[in-house]
């Protein structure tokens, strides 16, 4: 029986293994800056370590993901279909703390935004 969560991993394992093969190639910056700037983003050179730090967790679920596959394709019991989805489910709460994570590591990685240009234009005082 395939249930809803077995669903969900794989479909979350299938859109993580994206982000994986970047991150796992020997240079994984351009790699990850591709990824971003099809998400509408740029990235400055290098690459911020925050989001190459990503790895080790978007590796764990995927190895999770295919553990649990593999139970369900194999017909393991529901105990261990159940163990399985438990990983899982531990593997994604902690990518889902390592992304709440970013915004404060990224803000200390990236260089300041720069101001907009406005079309105002300012006349010096006298």
């Amino acid at each position: 029986m395939f249930g809803t969560i077995e669903k969900a991993a794989s479909a979350t394992g299938a859109i993580l293994r994206q982000l994986l093969q970047p991150l796992e190639s020997g240079a994984p910056g351009p790699g990850v800056k591709a990824l971003v700037a099809q998400l509408g983003w740029a990235l400055p050179d290098p690459v911020p370590p925050a989001l190459l730090g990503l790895k080790d967790a978007v590796t764990t679920l995927v190895h999770d993901v295919d553990q649990l596959q593999a139970a369900v394709d194999t017909g393991a019991s529901e105990a261990d279909v159940a163990t399985a989805a438990g990983q899982c489910v531990a593997a994604l709460i902690r990518l889902v703390q390592a992304f709440a994570d970013l915004p404060a590591a990224l803000g200390a990685q990236l260089p300041p935004a720069r101001p907009r240009p406005t079309s105002r234009i300012s006349s010096p005082r006298g």
